[in-house]
């Protein structure tokens, strides 16, 4: 059985919430503009999947993914 004969669960899916930016002190107003990476790694250390960001407050704030699965 290959790895595409399996559905896809929530459980086997990456997570990530604004709550972790707000910890992170991306949304500070002081900040102004923010960008960085999200990783996932396996029990090898090896990045399986990742996320840019990049988060600005200039009018309209806005912040940017970009999902990168390896």
């Amino acid at each position: 059985m290959s790895r595409w004969d399996k559905k896809t669960t929530v459980e086997d899916c990456h997570g990530l919430w604004a709550s972790s930016f707000h910890q992170w002190g991306v949304f500070k107003p002081s900040v102004g503009h923010a960008s960085g990476t999200v990783q996932w790694k396996n029990g090898l250390g090896e990045v399986i999947a990742s996320v840019g960001y990049s988060f600005s407050q200039q009018p309209p704030p806005r912040l940017t993914l970009s999902y990168t699965l390896t």
